[in-house]
């Protein structure tokens, strides 16, 4: 009869606990999903910092259709034991990506384009509206809030880093 008992109970946790597990809403499948993400994203970072170069809070600006260009903004970090360069960028959305600085002297806001952004050793840049930039020239079409935009970033030292943008709203 105890056998009976212990088979019907373990029936039932199987019956209650089963289809949660399956749906993604059991307190025990939430813990695992949150641990898995906090595993892969410190296997995410170490990785990069094998690379060497971190890329992170990629974001450019939406388009309309008349717009054929948007400015992408990134933030670049550099693990290695030495000095690396972004020396270009491209993304099968744009035709061409030019790294751009902007500087303001008095009232006046000069763009230009620049061949590299060194980054020294143990360094971060953040590229940022009035400042650096990637400006996506000739864009093959609108770019929606939203959208996550492919870019390839080419260093002198690391070599491409593939990477993605989120595209947010100009207001």
């Amino acid at each position: 009869m105890r056998w009976l008992v212990y088979t019907f109970s373990f029936v039932l946790v199987l019956v209650g606990v089963l289809p949660a597990l399956a749906a993604g809403t059991h307190p025990l499948d939430r813990q695992h999903r949150q641990q898995i993400n906090r595993l892969f994203g410190d296997a995410e970072r170490d990785l990069q910092r094998l690379q060497g170069i971190k890329i992170s809070d990629g974001w450019m600006y939406a388009t309309r259709v008349e717009h054929r260009a948007s400015a992408g903004f990134i933030t670049i970090s550099n693990y290695q034991e030495q000095d690396d360069a972004l020396i270009g960028a491209s993304s099968p959305l744009a035709e061409k990506i030019q790294l751009q600085l902007h500087t303001k002297a008095g009232d006046i806001l000069r763009v230009r384009e620049i061949q590299s952004f060194v980054i020294p050793k143990g360094a971060m840049i953040r590229f940022s509206p009035g400042a650096e930039q990637l400006l996506f020239m000739q864009i093959h079409q609108p770019l929606d809030a939203g959208m996550r935009v492919p870019v390839t970033l080419r260093f002198r030292n690391a070599g491409a880093i593939q990477t993605e943008l989120v595209v947010k709203d100009m207001m």
